[in-house]
């Protein structure tokens, strides 16, 4: 056993790959030289060089874009949206939203909220309010034990039919098919909405609105109107659009932001930013803003972002969009100004145009595929990389050294030899 292991031992020490010195006698055997010095030097600068452009390349990412076609079947869009109406008080402004399958706003979920703001800065100046969206809202309770039956104007459906809130007029009238207006004097259940019309008419003041609502994936429209929302005597939401105080409200505006899905680096969203604002000199001077229809036509592109992580080869994949969008002003009859570039509609057409600002969106059919990548997998190629430049230079340094060294050497020695 003993010689056995000993053999093996033996073996062990003659495949020894590192082998050693003597301290003694490898102090001894080296030589310095000003030539070896010269290439230490340049070995460490070229090192330094090139790991420095190694961890430049390793923190560097590129982008590669793919087309295919969207499979994705049904599920519901996030849309974000923050946007600022410079004169239109709070009030006064309709959020709607309906889709190709006939969904209205009520029925997703949205979240919105209406802040008021001043018109030249846009500082807030009043507290945020939730945009109603119930029935209960809209038609307030009718005052229950009151002896009294106030009258329905002549639109009374049967006998004894009371009307104790300016809905319960307009719904009656609608019934009638009657034409009903708020501003009528002898309507005394509408004294208070007449009230509250007429301070929001005079108010200098804006709103800003943030909304933020899941629709269906399907073509679908946003509406932003000046006019007020009620619900019909059939439940349904209906947009009353006033009389021509409604119609010559200022629909200059601001879009701050309109997202379609989740956020994403290098994300494409034109409207965000955009400010739209109408106006031209009068004889007098003054400047008279235009109203009219603002429709933004937006091309909405399935996107899906995957980025790799730089110290380990995972990913994260993002399912979001982007988007394309055209834009089209068309001015009211009673704006009474030329057409500009991208104004769309014919002067006689124009009267027929509702005010307000429209965001229609569409699917396409082309999903893109962005790829944001590492040159290296992982951090530990990269050590390795390291490794491999450190290792490589010191080894052809080396190489070089050893042979000018030698090669020296060997000059001098011939030259002794004929000297001899």
């Amino acid at each position: 056993m003993q010689v056995g292991s000993g053999f093996m031992v033996q073996g062990f020490r003659r495949f020894d790959l590192f082998q050693k010195f003597d301290r003694k006698f490898e102090v001894d055997a080296r030589q310095r030289t000003i030539l070896g010095g010269l290439f230490s030097v340049i070995s460490l600068i070229i090192i330094s060089v090139l790991i420095v452009s190694e961890t430049r390349y390793f923190l560097s990412s590129r982008t590669t874009q793919d087309m295919l076609v969207d499979s994705t079947v049904g599920g519901d869009m996030p849309i974000s949206l923050n946007l600022t109406f410079h004169r239109i008080p709070c009030d006064f402004l309709v959020i709607n939203s309906i889709d190709a399958l006939g969904v209205h706003m009520d029925h997703i979920t949205a979240k919105a909220v209406k802040r008021r703001v001043e018109p030249d800065t846009t500082r807030p100046i009043g507290e945020a309010a939730r945009i109603p969206n119930d029935a209960a809202f809209q038609n307030p309770s009718r005052e229950v034990g009151n002896p009294k039956c106030p009258s329905c104007h002549g639109a009374e459906l049967y006998e004894g039919h009371c009307c104790f809130t300016c809905d319960d007029v307009r719904n009656a009238y609608e019934q009638r098919r009657w034409r009903f207006d708020v501003k009528n004097p002898t309507f005394v259940q509408c004294v208070a909405e007449r009230m509250r019309l007429a301070a929001a008419l005079l108010a200098k003041e804006g709103c800003n609105i943030r909304v933020e609502l899941s629709v269906a994936r399907v073509p679908g429209v946003l509406q932003f109107i000046p006019g007020e929302l009620h619900t019909t005597f059939l439940g349904l939401p209906r947009i009353d659009l006033g009389d021509e105080g409604f119609q010559t409200l200022n629909l200059s505006h601001a879009i701050h932001h309109l997202e379609f899905g989740e956020s994403f680096p290098g994300q494409i969203n034109p409207l965000t930013g955009i400010e739209q604002i109408r106006g031209r000199e009068t004889d007098t001077g003054a400047k008279r803003f235009v109203n009219g229809r603002f429709s933004y036509f937006v091309k909405v592109v399935p996107t899906r972002y995957e980025a790799t992580s730089l110290l380990f080869s995972t990913s994260t994949i993002t399912d979001s969009s982007q988007y394309s969008v055209t834009h089209h002003f068309t001015p009211s009859l009673n704006s009474k100004v030329t057409q500009k570039e991208g104004d769309s509609a014919k002067p006689e057409a124009a009267g027929r145009v509702i005010p307000g600002v429209f965001i229609s969106y569409d699917l396409s059919p082309i999903k893109v595929h962005i790829m944001r990548s590492h040159p290296y997998p992982s951090f530990v190629h990269f050590l390795l990389q390291l490794c491999a430049v450190c290792g490589g230079v010191f080894t052809v340094a080396g190489l070089i050294d050893a042979m000018l060294y030698h090669s020296v050497r060997k000059l001098k020695k011939q030259r002794e030899g004929k000297l001899m």
